[in-house]
């Protein structure tokens, strides 16, 4: 009887650890966190991670696929993605996280998948890795910051900002060139990719109003006009 209640025991311990391994696995041998003080999302492991539904899946459907994440559940409270280690980011991986604001790839990824970072608005900047490859279609569709690509990456990262119409926002994509141990963007030199970022999303600003266009915008308030920026 004894023996049977410890085989019973071992058992049950056995497979919750199973389902539990199985709850932290995005891929075959890549392995997902969560720091809930922080709101950090962290993606590591040596392997691909899982596509979440196929390439070319389109309207309702993404709802479906990105409920198979393992994040899911937590994806509208992620502020920062760390992915490290793997060799792809998934499709969809990243779709529709409404409060992601920094996002840090590693060098070692070669492919992002369709629609991995679409429509996440609060994403500040985003670096593509000179290791990457290739990047799906859509990828970064309704991405709403700045995204720096090495020049000799330049058509692999335009493709990356194709939508299903062939149109693409070329406005977001700051191609740099590295030089002597140097980042250079608008024949400014800067120390790394994280110097440059800073320097350039640190100013805040993609464009000011006019006056005359702050005033359709906004009320004036007693002799100020209360400037916009985007």
């Amino acid at each position: 009887m004894k023996k049977q209640i410890f085989l019973f025991v071992m058992l049950f311990i056995f497979t919750a650890k199973a389902e539990n391994d199985n709850e932290l696995s995005c891929g075959e041998n890549c392995l997902w966190s969560y720091d809930e003080s922080t709101h950090t999302l962290t993606i590591s492991g040596t392997g691909a991670m899982k596509d979440f539904g196929p390439n070319g899946a389109v309207g309702m459907n993404k709802l479906t696929y990105q409920a198979e994440r393992p994040w899911h559940t937590i994806a509208s409270e992620v502020e920062n993605v760390i992915v490290s280690g793997v060799t792809s980011i998934g499709h969809r991986a990243f779709q529709d996280m409404g409060n992601l604001k920094n996002v840090t790839i590693s060098e070692g990824v070669t492919s992002i998948g369709r629609s991995a970072f679409a429509t996440s608005m609060k994403i500040e900047s985003l670096t593509i890795p000179n290791s990457v490859d290739t990047i799906y279609g859509g990828a970064f569709d309704g991405f709403g910051g700045d995204i720096f690509c090495s020049k000799s990456k330049e058509r692999i990262c335009e493709q990356g900002l194709e939508d299903s119409n062939g149109l693409r926002e070329d406005n977001i994509l700051k191609f740099y060139d590295f030089d002597n141990g140097r980042y250079v963007l608008d024949n400014v030199r800067y120390l790394s990719i994280g110097d440059m970022q800073s320097k350039i999303n640190g100013l805040g600003l993609k464009r000011i109003y006019t006056i005359e266009e702050a005033n359709q915008v906004t009320k004036p308030t007693g002799n100020t006009v209360r400037i916009k920026y985007r």
